[in-house]
């Protein structure tokens, strides 16, 4: 077999990974610059949340560092944030996180997995 056309396909698939990454970073931090993101992660000022609920037009938020519950306007909040989402704040914008849910997420699931086993 010709390996080459396997490094190939290979190189494409990665290149394609990388460029749906970058789009899925874009989407995220629409709102929110880069110069903001590098800023506020070497000041250590990103602060992540989640959601816990919607009280009308109120999100209720759980820091996850602190436990600490804050009253968020929901118009200030991305579209498509829904009940249980990962997020940050920066600078007093906000963004999904959806790698760091995804983890979280996973990591529910193979506790799961691991209780009825």
């Amino acid at each position: 077999m010709n390996l080459d056309f396997f490094n190939q396909i290979g190189k494409n698939v990665k290149h394609s990974l990388d460029e749906t990454q970058n789009n899925i970073k874009e989407k995220i931090y629409e709102n929110i610059d880069e110069v903001e993101v590098d800023l506020a992660e070497k000041l250590n000022a990103i602060v992540e949340y989640t959601l816990d609920r919607f009280e009308g037009n109120i999100a209720v938020c759980e820091e996850r560092n602190t436990g600490k519950i804050i009253n968020i306007d929901k118009d200030k909040l991305p579209k498509d944030i829904k009940e249980g989402d990962i997020f940050i704040s920066i600078n007093g914008k906000y963004a999904l996180e959806i790698e760091r849910q995804e983890e979280v997420n996973k990591r529910i699931e193979d506790k799961m997995k691991d209780l009825w086993n």
